[in-house]
């Protein structure tokens, strides 16, 4: 039923209204926090578009196959640029899309030759090498380039007028420097730890220039998440995207009396968060009410189904024997409990105080019909307990 939910006309028609038609169909609202693919959650599930697309146009995806994107676009959710591969396949094509896009504005190589037809050896990867670098380090005629050179020979420190050190590499779809030194993926954070040590691990980098690509050391600046999230809202860099909108996912217009702004989560329609706390608010009456009628049933058959109440009472009983073994604090409380229950009741109930002297006068006499030396034991275990 849930699976069937997911692509019912409803979802469908959801899913649409959020997708922008044009060469590629770009989704327009939520991207996952890492690998920037769209995202949207139907039945309580967060499902990734390009993924539910997939799946709606062409039917279930086959066991240990991924979907690629043949148009390299991660936000198309258009159905003939996608394709089901398997994951070695689609790192393959992302290896080459990869080294082919950060290389291809490069003119010259690291130690300033130039890439000419003479000069470039491509490897399968699509990647570029300068033929003159590759000899010179067969021949041991220079040393392999360090970290921190490969690193800087990447950056410019000329391009920008405000002091920026712009990254000139590889970029994340976030727009930020990627490396990949030592473990680390971005660029700012691997220039900030060589200037400032470990970045601890509750701490962000944020960009005081707000410059996403810039790994100036002096530019950088170590806070914590909620505190990058509300300087990026204060500089107006957080959902840049729905901002241009005039309207919710739902069609109502977001106007002065319709719209309220969360705090570094950016707009929010008013009578859509309405409309989810009626719901709300009637699920819970919903529940009240099955609750309540529950309740009510199960007191009717206690009443009147005596089958009914002597299972009720049998696993009650069960239930609270193994317990009681289980946990001797839990024994003693409850023998705590009986016997105060048991003194007030004599207390206050003489009809109860004489049926439980009754009770015990024929327990006795059970017991010294069965036993003769009952009586003897019993004063002995009183002593001891006594001592």
């Amino acid at each position: 039923m849930t699976t069937m939910r997911m692509f019912d006309e409803h979802a469908a028609g959801r899913f649409w209204a959020r997708v922008e038609f044009d060469d590629c169909w770009l989704w327009q609202t939520a991207r996952k926090d890492k690998g920037n693919y769209g995202t949207i959650t139907i039945s309580d599930r967060r499902i990734v578009v390009h993924r539910w697309s997939y799946v709606y146009f062409y039917g279930e995806i086959r066991d240990r196959l991924v979907i690629d994107h043949l148009c390299m676009n991660k936000l198309c959710v258009r159905p003939d640029h996608l394709e089901a591969v398997t994951q070695a396949e689609n790192v393959r094509r992302a290896a080459a899309a990869k080294a082919l896009g950060r290389q291809r504005d490069w003119t010259h190589c690291s130690r300033g030759h130039e890439f000419t037809e003479e000069n470039t050896y491509v490897a399968p990867s699509g990647g570029r090498q300068c033929r003159i670098c590759v000899r010179a380090r067969v021949a041991g005629e220079i040393a392999a380039l360090t970290t921190a050179e490969r690193f800087w020979a990447k950056v410019d420190r000329e391009a920008s007028v405000d002091g920026c050190w712009l990254w000139t590499a590889a970029l994340t779809p976030a727009g930020y420097g990627a490396c990949g030194i030592d473990g680390h993926q971005l660029a700012h954070r691997w220039s900030y730890e060589q200037s400032n040590g470990a970045i601890p691990n509750d701490l962000v980098i944020d960009h005081l220039c707000m410059v996403k690509n810039c790994v100036n050391p002096a530019h950088l600046e170590a806070v914590t998440q909620v505190e990058n999230t509300r300087r990026a809202a204060q500089a107006g860099l957080l959902g840049s995207a729905g901002r241009a909108k005039t309207h919710c996912p739902r069609g109502h217009e977001y106007n002065d009396t319709n719209t309220y702004v969360s705090d570094g989560q950016g707009r929010r329609c008013l009578t859509c968060a309405r409309g989810r706390e009626a719901a709300r608010r009637a699920d819970l009456e919903i529940g009240a009410r099955i609750r309540t009628r529950r309740r009510q049933h199960r007191e009717e058959r206690m009443t009147n189904d005596p089958e009914f109440r002597e299972r009720r009472r049998q696993t009650s009983r069960e239930w609270n024997r193994k317990a009681r073994a289980e946990n001797p604090a839990l024994r003693e409380k409850c023998r705590s409990y009986n016997r105060e229950y048991m003194r007030k009741k004599r207390d206050s109930d003489p009809e109860y105080r004489e049926r439980m002297r009754q009770y015990l006068r024929d327990y006795r006499r059970r017991k010294l019909a069965e036993d003769p030396d009952y009586y003897k034991k019993q004063r002995a275990k009183e002593k001891e307990m006594g001592r």
